[in-house]
């Protein structure tokens, strides 16, 4: 749920308990009436935002359930690029020893030969 939708709803919610209010306040009937009326209101305000708060939780709890597969998948993904890099510098390394020991074999041939 993004910040505007919030923004909004606890606006709404704000309007509707201070339209209830006013609707109460002027609407002519008994105390008992009155206090039952406002009693229905501050229930029907109650379960709105248990459903909002609910609905929110739903909505954020599948945005950090998608962001955990995705950071799931690109660690995959490194992993195996690190695993890839480290073939290939132990290929580099065997090709440059390789490549070292067949200099010093050539140099130790051509000392030999002038000796």
């Amino acid at each position: 749920m993004s910040d505007k939708n919030v923004r909004n709803a606890g606006w709404f919610a704000a309007g509707l308990g201070l339209g209830a209010v006013a609707a109460i306040l002027f609407a002519p009937k008994s105390g008992a009436a009155l206090r039952s009326d406002i009693l229905a209101g501050v229930d029907q305000g109650r379960d709105f935002l248990a459903t909002r708060s609910r609905d929110a939780r739903s909505t954020v709890k599948g945005w950090i359930d998608t962001g955990r597969v995705a950071a799931d998948e690109k660690k995959k993904q490194l992993d195996l690029a690190v695993e890839r890099g480290k073939a290939v510098v132990g290929r580099q390394k065997d090709q440059i020893n390789a490549t070292v020991d067949a200099g010093r074999e050539g140099i130790h041939q051509a000392t030999q030969k002038k000796s």
